[in-house]
């Protein structure tokens, strides 16, 4: 049985519930470190997660700066291709466009996004990488050059990001992630078309999400269900939904979800 197979509702509360920091974000936990926090900033929590370090700044910084980046793009933002994503949210100034992940990334990683969209144009391993229009890019390389910002250059991300965009899941996020471990949610209706999931640990919620929503029966409304997702010792993350565009899952705004979108992508 595959671990995508191996999800069990709990039924009568949770049991020995405690987990150690490795259980909970799995394994290389400085990559997620500020996971949880992020989590809780974007709901309205102040954030304790440090500034953007600057360009002498150590690599395991480096790594608990940009480590939980790539995640709110892929998950939150639920963008297929985030390399399409970030070009086209760069080419409209980086508004947030009233999106609270959005809103979130542009304060807490703003002086770096140029940075990291010059990254992402050279490093996604996209087949087909989205163009960075010719004044497009040389502002972005003014703006980074202006910024003493540390780079995600030599962190290794590509080898995540090379898949994802691509199309397919690598080890840290999916189901290849840390070792085999059953999946355990708890559901909560809370009425029609709308349910409460909670999970245990920040590793796999998305890939939990994905199957206990591409699960649920399709509403007579046609409408998608709203999904309030919670993970227990981190708190809430937010409703989701299942785009009719994509397919995939996210919370927001969709015009948000949208940017990540390429024209091959949609359903």
């Amino acid at each position: 049985m595959g671990r995508c197979d191996s999800m069990r509702e709990v039924a009568d509360g949770w049991g020995e519930a405690a987990v150690s920091l490795e259980g909970l974000l799995g394994s290389n936990v400085g990559w997620r470190f500020w996971s949880p926090e992020v989590i809780r900033a974007i709901n309205g929590s102040k954030s304790a997660i440090p500034p953007l370090p600057n360009r002498s700044a150590s690599h395991a910084s480096r790594i608990e700066a940009w480590g939980p980046l790539l995640p709110l793009f892929h998950f939150h933002l639920g963008w297929p291709r985030v390399d399409v994503g970030l070009a086209r949210w760069a080419a409209a100034g980086f508004d947030p466009l009233s999106d609270p992940t959005l809103a979130f990334i542009h304060g807490q990683w703003g002086r770096g996004l140029s940075t990291f969209v010059l990254w992402s144009a050279q490093r996604s391993g996209a087949p087909d990488p989205a163009p960075l229009p010719s004044d497009l890019l040389a502002g972005l390389r003014r703006d980074a050059a202006s910024r003493d910002v540390a780079s995600p250059e030599e962190l290794h991300l590509e080898n995540h990001w090379s898949l994802e965009v691509g199309g397919h899941w690598s080890g840290p996020y999916d189901c290849a992630m840390d070792d085999p471990i059953e999946d355990f949610f708890e559901r909560r209706d809370v009425g029609p078309g709308e349910v409460e999931l909670i999970v245990p640990v920040y590793r796999g919620w998305y890939r939990i999400l994905t199957h206990f929503g591409d699960s649920l029966p399709q509403l007579e409304s046609g409408r998608s269900w709203k999904i309030h997702l919670t993970i227990a010792p981190i708190g809430y993350v937010g409703e989701f939904r299942r785009s009719r565009i994509s397919g995939r899952w996210f919370t927001g705004r969709h015009r948000a979800h949208e940017l990540g979108i390429s024209l091959g992508q949609r359903r």
